[in-house]
């Protein structure tokens, strides 16, 4: 990374934590403080719009958005890194649990289905801003007792309360998945590589 400004990333999230120090930058976290349902509501009051995956992209970069914007007001000669990420179906959003009964409902529903992820990114610098989103398609195992006892498990543990979806793919949210097509790091929470190329773009104005 070169000198002309400093690294921050606008998440609390450990996976996009872990994920940007493989790219090999120096930076410092900085949680941006904004209200995630509340953006969540304008933006399906502002689009009206009945296709769920059409919505989750628009949410997802909005939530993104949102949390650089946050951060780069108090730091504005860094260069703020927001990401957020969305789990969809053809009918439906889903966020992050409410508790360990919606979880297992999420994963339930889940279950025997294909459902796409969706992450959004944003940059801001000095130099301007990149908004942009990455798509995943998941299809998670069918309902049978198997599954049923892995999302039991899975829930009990409590990993998938902080988790879009109710699941990580990198932990043993992975067993209930069948197969996946597209980015695997878009389904863990942060495109490493279009980040990456996105960030050099930003180091080299």
């Amino acid at each position: 990374m070169n000198d002309k400004s400093h690294l921050i990333l606008a998440s609390a999230s450990p996976r996009r934590r872990e994920l940007l120090s493989r790219m090999g930058f120096d930076y410092e976290i900085q949680v941006a403080d904004v209200d995630e349902r509340q953006i969540l509501l304008n933006i399906q009051n502002e689009l009206h719009y009945e296709d769920c995956f059409y919505l989750a992209d628009a949410s997802t970069k909005a939530l993104a958005l949102h949390k650089a914007e946050a951060v780069f007001l108090s730091y504005p000669d860094a260069i703020v890194i927001g990401a957020d990420t969305i789990v969809a179906t053809p009918t439906r959003i889903l966020g992050k649990p409410e508790n360990s009964e919606d979880a297992i409902q999420m994963l339930r529903e889940l279950s025997g289905m294909t459902h796409r992820v969706y992450t959004g990114v944003s940059i801001q610098s000095r130099y301007g801003k990149e908004t942009f989103s990455t798509c995943a398609e998941v299809t998670f195992h069918p309902l049978d007792a198997t599954q049923e006892a892995l999302i039991l498990a899975y829930v009990k543990s409590g990993s998938p309360l902080d988790k879009a979806g109710a699941y990580g793919i990198q932990d043993m949210g992975g067993l209930l998945i069948e197969s996946i097509k597209g980015d695997y790091y878009t389904i863990v929470g942060f495109p490493m590589a279009t980040v990456y190329r996105e960030l050099i773009k930003v180091m080299n104005r």
